[in-house]
């Protein structure tokens, strides 16, 4: 047998790859009608809960502001005591 007639491991695993991902693209890209309603559905879902999620950010953050917002008013306050309390400790 000649060595061009005995398929390579790499044509062998190409030609598998080629069947493979025909397969998926029957499965992840079907064509029809119903097909793109229930996309269309899909993708609506998907809206909705980027758009909960994006509101339940906003909430967090202004939770987040709002808890931090005294203790920054206390240091601007208080920040002449804080710098003058840090120098004193390194002047000798």
């Amino acid at each position: 047998m000649a060595p061009s007639a005995v398929p390579t491991s790499s044509s062998v695993l190409t030609a598998i790859g080629v069947g493979a991902i025909k397969k998926l693209e029957r499965l992840f890209l079907p064509a029809g009608p119903d097909h793109v309603r229930q996309f269309e559905d899909t993708a609506a879902r998907a809206d909705r809960v980027r758009r909960r999620i994006h509101h339940r950010l906003g909430v967090l953050f202004t939770g987040l502001t709002l808890a931090a917002l005294p203790i920054t008013l206390l240091y601007i306050v208080l920040s002449k005591q804080f710098i003058s309390g840090i120098t004193q400790g390194a002047v000798k």
